[in-house]
């Protein structure tokens, strides 16, 4: 388990999609297996100069099927950095795994790479060829890297020549290798056959005016090359066994490649030397009829297919099941066969999570023979993952999909489809079938397998319709704009598949109602309607909105740059759902309408406001330059203006009762208690001589203060109880310090936590220490693995939530003192987390954005109630009771988004849509602009 652990990939990737790092370290271990062979490297010197050198246009390396190319690539990998050692390698496999099974993924898939190589994120645009053809040519264009993209098998990807993606100019700092199969005879005759089913991909890359210089060729073993690898070249494997000897025959064979070399040896040690072969193309049906030879009938053939058949191969209990099916054998006997067939397929089957073959050419010959029972198996495949499981059931509440069978299934129902000759209308059935029409499916298949797998299977379907593809299909076509549109947040959590689904409904009815029209469509919507899972649900009416109404550029009156977005989002306390958004740069607070979207007052003119703390229903104190200002936002004026100025770096305030205000003096050396009505300070807490505080924390119903003192050592906490107005404690830990702009206290001031840090071992991890403020005690300590980035408390669930450096939250219990539980989601550290004023729910995001999602948690359970990643970086956020409404104020936006958070059982919906039904104050003041600059 430990070492699984450690190969795993951690949950904090610093923002970086799993996805992307999952298909890098499949790529790393096919890249292994793939070097431990050898071929004909009479070119790898000419690569070497080619990276080395000036060369500005892209290499393309070309040979006959079978002739090493993808080894000669996993070679290249293990010698670039030895050549170029500030190299970049960006390395591809088609059809490797289903993120490289269509050009635009593959695509992407480097993009993303090269971005978060560059700029430590990934891209965020469309899921289009062009889109990411573009941002590898600008990366490649700030010529910041040196970069070394190499793909392999292009022409297995590319079925036409339009290579309009394809950068022809680097620049200093760009390397591109491409490795193409040549066409051969039977291609040619097909292309003839067939039209446009293959083309020649060398005579479209020469027509790009490449120069000849970077076209090489791998060529032929030489007589004498071939002779040596036939008389002593069987490799690890084969030469084992010192006694086999290949016969002198089958050494003066035409056509001299290391895939047919690899296949003598095979037939060798399969005991047939004998065999007479008189063309090196037969030598893959020669080894299919040994192998038949050595089964009973249809035994290999069936197992071959199935193998094969599999899109990136196929787990071994998976295979078992299968063969099992349609042969009717008992589990003993099929395990003796499988068996058996692996030892004697060797080095031809590869293990890379899944069994497949390793040779493209020996999987060409397989399919080739047994064309005639492929429907069969399809079949076979398709009703054997039918019949499983959907979802797997765990301890309480947790399930797992069942990601074999929603990889998998829709796969072969399509190739049985259109194999099954008999069925007419076969097109029709393909694009209606369920997998394709059905949302519940759709949605559970996005969650288990990622956007791209249900974009692979649209993309196949296409493929085997044939010229017309899915023309006319409104829905196929629906669907597919979908994942074009939001595949990079689907592919970071399946889970806001029906939030972005919804509001993708009502955008394209908006704009072409007559959608509505399709029926599969028209369910999808009702599906939506009828959900009873907590979703989130976006109430804006255009979420793709950049302000776009005036230039990104565009100035104020004065000249200067207007600054758009919001520094501080803070919730109001009256009936309604309504929160205040100040724009320090603007000098402006705005009150908005949640449920509604739209803004209802507009104060301009406040100098500087940089935070609030409301007080009564609609007044406010501000702290606006080093002055704090009671403003009345309803009425849009000034009150009064508090004596005294604040500290310029920590001007901290919060609020005792409706009438006073504690905040740090401009000094830091007491805390002064200000009367809200009359501006004037009523008294002073003093820390002492020359102690100067560091910051200020009050309960939530105003009686208790604790501040930090940075002063003495060991650093203390200073507790004031402010009704009372005395000092209750000076709580310390010896040789440590606290952490104090980490740290929350409960609503009724009964505890306080703290992050603390050892200073003896500065190295070691930050811990969390909870003080009972009744009694002044210690109360209890907890240290996690990794350092705590932030911290909430809850009185209603009594519990602790820390928000860690691993990406993790943990929820630890004020009664028992043990971890409830751990929520994982996050691919960044965890650094802000905010309940809800009633305490229920939980929201978590990173202040920095490397993890641009926010997430809902419901405390009590421990439950994910939603995840939304917004199309913007999140500047600051809110949330109001029970999780009904979170708004986000996204960076360079000058709107807020608002999400609902629908069906979910803790917000007691008819009592909030009441509440929302409540105007804010005087409805005369309803969306005015008061300015308050005079």
């Amino acid at each position: 388990f430990e070492e699984h652990q450690q190969k795993s990939i951690p949950n904090n990737t610093l923002g970086v999609d799993r996805v992307l790092l999952e298909e890098l370290q499949l790529i790393g271990h096919y890249s292994k297996l793939l070097a431990q062979n050898s071929a004909n490297f009479d070119i790898m010197n000419d690569v070497k100069r080619y990276i080395r050198d000036a060369t500005t246009q892209p290499l393309i390396v070309s040979g006959a099927r079978g002739c090493g190319k993808s080894v000669l690539v996993s070679k290249i990998m293990e010698n670039v950095h030895r050549w170029k050692p500030e190299a970049q390698l960006v390395l591809r496999y088609a059809n490797l795994s289903a993120r490289s099974s269509d050009l635009t993924s593959l695509l992407g898939s480097i993009a993303n790479q090269m971005s978060v190589l560059e700029t430590g994120q990934q891209c965020h645009v469309l899921h289009t060829l062009e889109a990411y053809a573009g941002v590898i040519r600008e990366i490649l264009g700030r010529q910041q890297r040196f970069f070394v993209l190499i793909i392999d098998g292009l022409d297995e990807l590319q079925r036409d020549a339009a290579l309009d993606w394809l950068p022809l100019q680097l620049g200093s700092c760009g390397k591109l290798i491409l490795t193409v199969s040549e066409m051969e005879d039977e291609d040619a005759a097909n292309a003839g056959a067939d039209g446009d089913e293959s083309f020649d991909m060398l005579a479209a890359l020469a027509q790009l005016g490449i120069p000849p210089r970077c076209f090489l060729r791998l060529r032929q073993f030489t007589e004498r090359q071939w002779h040596d690898i036939l008389s002593s070249g069987g490799g690890d494997f084969y030469a084992a066994n010192g006694a086999l000897k290949l016969p002198d025959d089958w050494k003066s064979l035409h056509g001299k490649t290391p895939y047919h070399a690899k296949s003598l040896w095979w037939l060798a040690w399969l005991g047939h030397v004998a065999q007479p072969i008189s063309e090196i193309g037969d030598i893959s049906s020669k080894i299919l009829q040994v192998l038949e030879s050595k089964f009973a009938a249809d035994q290999v053939e069936l197992l071959l297919l199935i193998v094969r058949l599999s899109p990136w191969g196929i787990r071994e209990s998976d295979c078992l099941g299968v063969f099992q099916k349609i042969t009717q054998l008992e589990a003993q006997v099929v395990f003796k066969i499988w068996s058996k067939f692996c030892w004697l397929m060797g080095p031809m089957l590869l293990g890379l999570k899944n069994i497949r073959i390793a040779d493209r050419s020996f999987g060409r010959a397989v399919l080739a023979r047994y064309a005639q029972k492929q429907w069969l198996v399809h079949e076979a495949l398709r009703d054997y993952f039918d019949r499983q499981d959907s979802e797997f059931k765990g301890s309480a509440t947790a399930k797992t999909y069942n990601y074999q069978k929603y990889l998998k299934l829709p796969y072969h129902h399509f190739c049985a489809v259109i194999e099954d000759k008999p069925a007419p209308h076969k097109i029709d059935i393909l694009f209606n079938c369920f997998y394709f029409t059905d949302l519940q499916w759709i949605a559970n298949k996005v969650h288990a397998t990622g956007p791209e797998h249900l974009m692979h299977d649209i993309l196949h379907a296409e493929w085997l319709a044939g010229l017309n593809g899915s023309n006319g299909y409104v829905h196929i076509n629906f669907l597919k704009h979908f994942l074009v549109r939001y595949l990079h947040e689907l592919s970071y959590d399946g889970q806001q598949f029906y939030t972005l689904m919804k509001y993708y409904l009502k955008s394209r009815f908006k704009d072409a109602s007559t959608l509505k029209d399709d029926e599969k469509i028209r369910s999808w919507w009702e599906h939506t309607n009828e959900l009873e899972f907590a979703f989130l649900e976006i109430l804006n009416a255009d979420l793709d909105a950049t302000d776009t109404d005036t230039a990104t550029n565009a100035t104020d009156d004065n000249g200067k740059p207007l600054v758009r977005g919001y520094d501080v989002l803070m919730n109001l306390p009256q009936p309604g759902c309504y929160v205040a958004s100040l724009c320090t740069e603007r000098a402006e607070i705005c009150i908005w309408d949640v449920k509604n979207c739209c803004r209802i007052r507009e104060l301009q003119g406040i100098q500087q406001p940089t935070a609030m703390c409301p007080v009564g229903n609609y007044e406010a104190a501000v702290l606006c330059r080093r002055e704090i200002r009671v403003i009345n936002l309803d009425e849009g004026k000034f009150k009064v203006t508090l004596k005294g100025v604040m500290n310029q770096k920590m001007p901290y305030f919060g609020l005792h009762d409706q009438n006073h205000l504690v905040c740090l003096s401009r000094n830091r050396m007491y805390v002064n208690l200000m009367n809200l009505e009359s501006g004037d300070c009523v008294t002073t807490f003093k820390a002492g001589e020359d102690r100067f505080l560091n910051s200020l924390l009050v309960s939530g119903d105003g009686r208790i203060l604790v501040c930090g003192d940075e002063t003495q050592k060991p650093f203390p906490l200073l507790v004031w109880h402010l009704s009372q107005r005395k000092l209750l404690y000076d709580l310390r830990i010896p040789h440590h310090d606290f952490v104090t702009s980490l740290s929350a206290i409960t609503h009724e001031g009964s505890y306080v936590c703290v992050v603390a840090k050892e200073l003896n071992e500065p190295s070691t991890p930050n811990f969390i220490v909870v003080y009972d403020l009744q009694s002044g005690t210690l109360f209890k300590k907890w240290k996690p693995t990794c350092n705590t980035v932030a911290l909430a408390i809850s009185q209603l669930n009594a519990c602790v939530i820390a928000g860690l450096e691993d990406a993790k939250i943990m929820i630890w219990d004020l009664v028992t003192g043990n971890c409830k539980c751990t929520l994982i989601g996050h691919n960044a550290p965890v650094t802000f987390l905010k309940l809800d004023p009633l305490g229920k729910v939980l929201m978590s995001y990173d202040k920095e954005g490397r993890d641009t999602a926010i997430r809902m948690w419901e405390l009590s359970t421990a439950k994910s109630l939603a995840v939304f990643k917004p199309p913007a970086q999140i500047s600051t956020c809110e949330i109001l009771p029970s999780g009904a409404f979170a708004v986000l104020a996204l960076k360079d936006r000058n709107d807020l988004l608002t999400l609902a958070l629908k069906n979910y059982a803790g917000n007691s919906a008819n009592a909030l849509e009441d509440d929302c039904g409540t105007l804010y104050g005087n409805p005369d003041n309803q969306h005015k602009v008061f300015n308050l600059s005079n």
